[in-house]
């Protein structure tokens, strides 16, 4: 991950300093549980000298597989995994996977889909940059890491789809969605689950928009980009990276740290759908109520009318105009809290009559 590369050039000669101390965060920043992340930047300079200055308690750690480059594993995979074992006492260890869409240039790049059992674009053919083959592509990558003989059983396991300029992508945001499609099916054929990581510009400028019929909408999101704990926490409250799930973990490197820390943003719990009250007919007020939320909450509102959003009317009551009549008035009630995933709940619908 690319704010590695800036605490690689800290750790000089023997090893790293230790991690950051507790969070600098402000009191009103809820204290979730915080791990760590591991990857090349934390190799030895030396092989077979220890890893040093590493946290040694933490609730979990994720464990970067590659040496910063997708299909480039890393040689230190073996001490970190024994690392986050020690450090987890056993308990929960994620992964994360370099990824890249390097076109018919690479001599990785396919020229068949043989091995690719799923073929949502068709059949790959050689000299094709385009999804069919980043696809093809994406599957053999995974294929390529479960096959090492340090690496656990990926059952029950989060895997982490890392997705940053440093690697190189196509001009096609459809093909690396493709590339990261064939990944996530290959990863989930053997058990395990599949999470997306990015600082927001990146995703937005290799991914884009996914939608809503592709196997990475819903993924859950560990999003980067925070420099502090606070935003961090703040970061729990952004749209998921590929527009379903939530944001499950946030990364924030700590002043002078050398380990990136990673937040677990807490569920905000939905206490209900809200209620619209109020008279529903042109000239009437309606108003929302959505109560029951955990302090701290702030709530943002769009009132929706046949399922698609009114223009400029985000506030708690809704004045009924005749544009209004024959459809049916609801609201998404959006509601944000630091250190939370964010949660959305939709109020039933009122009918107001022509």
């Amino acid at each position: 991950m690319l704010r590695r590369l800036a605490a690689a050039a800290l750790a000089a000669g023997a090893g790293l300093a230790a991690l950051a101390g507790p969070a600098d965060a402000a009191p009103a920043v809820p204290q979730a549980p915080v791990g760590a992340d591991v990857s090349f930047p934390q190799c030895p300079v030396f092989a077979g000298q220890p890893l040093l200055g590493l946290p040694t308690s933490l609730p979990f750690a994720v464990v970067g597989l590659d040496d910063g480059v997708a299909a480039t594993p890393s040689a230190c995979v073996g001490a970190q995994l024994a690392w986050a074992a020690a450090a987890t006492r056993g308990g929960r260890v994620d992964f994360y996977l370099n990824t890249a869409d390097p076109g018919p240039a690479s001599p990785r790049w396919p020229t068949t889909s043989a091995g690719s059992p799923d073929r949502p674009y068709g059949d790959c053919w050689a000299g094709d940059a385009g999804p069919a083959c980043a696809y093809a592509y994406g599957a053999a990558l995974v294929r390529t890491e479960l096959a090492r003989s340090d690496l656990p059983a990926p059952a029950g396991t989060t895997w982490w789809l890392d997705v940053e300029s440093a690697n190189t992508w196509s001009g096609s945001r459809a093909a690396n969605r493709a590339v990261l499609e064939g990944m996530t099916a290959a990863l989930q054929s053997v058990g395990a689950r599949v999470g997306v990581y990015a600082v927001r510009n990146d995703w937005a400028g290799i991914v884009g928009t996914v939608p809503a019929t592709s196997p990475l909408h819903g993924l859950p999101t560990w999003l980067a980009g925070a420099t502090t704990r606070a935003g961090a926490a703040e970061n729990c409250t952004h749209a998921p990276l590929a527009g379903g799930g939530r944001v499950e973990l946030t990364q924030y490197l700590p002043d002078l740290g050398t380990v990136d820390e990673d937040l677990a943003c807490s569920v905000l719990p939905v206490p209900g759908r809200p209620t619209i009250s109020g008279v529903a007919s042109a000239g009437g007020l309606l108003t929302v109520r959505s109560r029951g939320w955990p302090a701290g909450t702030r709530l943002e509102y769009r009132w929706l009318r046949d399922g698609h959003a009114i223009p400029g009317a985000t506030a708690p009551s809704h004045v009924v105009t005749s544009a209004d009549g024959g459809a049916r008035l609801a609201v998404r009630v959006l509601a944000l809290r630091t250190g939370s995933s964010r949660a959305e709940v939709t109020s039933a619908s009122r009918l107001v009559p022509r």
